[in-house]
């Protein structure tokens, strides 16, 4: 294993922005997306140029993982598979995790990989456009990118 490679879904390599109802603050209504999380919409997203990234760290053996706030269903891992994406592990919220915040989740999932001895000295790096997963990955020592502005630059 040559590095690891994160990447998140929504906003890094799915573009799902058409059915990501939000709040007026800005953050995104959970329960208004979850309901239009079917899976004749997810089949209707799109991929974003990180995709190819993706895939590519895939086909060089990189240990690829997704690390999604969705709770992940078959629909999603349909969609992963029609488009020729196979992560080597997905990590994603479950139903009992509604409540915690992305960061929280992402970094506990992670960290709990991450402390396995073959993952100790890889180096690693993630692609999620959430700044607050953004701060917590670089607060504990993975390379962390902005995928909206490397989306706009491989665009």
């Amino acid at each position: 294993m040559k590095k690891v490679m994160i990447f998140d879904l929504d906003g890094t390599v799915v573009n799902s922005e058409w059915r990501t109802p939000r709040k007026r603050n800005g953050s995104i209504d959970i329960e208004k997306w979850v309901g239009l999380s079917t899976p004749n919409n997810i089949a209707k997203d799109k991929l974003l140029p990180l995709a190819k990234v993706m895939k590519k760290a895939v086909a060089s053996k990189d240990f690829v993982i997704v690390a999604t706030a969705r709770i992940f269903t078959d629909a999603d891992r349909k969609f992963l598979s029609d488009n020729s994406i196979s992560p080597n592990i997905i990590i994603s919220r479950s139903n009992n995790e509604q409540n915690k915040p992305d960061a929280e989740l992402k970094w506990n999932k992670l960290n709990r990989l991450f402390n396995l001895k073959q993952f100790k000295n890889v180096p690693k790096v993630m692609f999620e456009d959430n700044g607050s997963v953004l701060s917590k990955m670089r607060e504990n020592g993975i390379v962390a990118l902005n995928s909206l502005k490397v989306n706009k630059r491989l665009a």
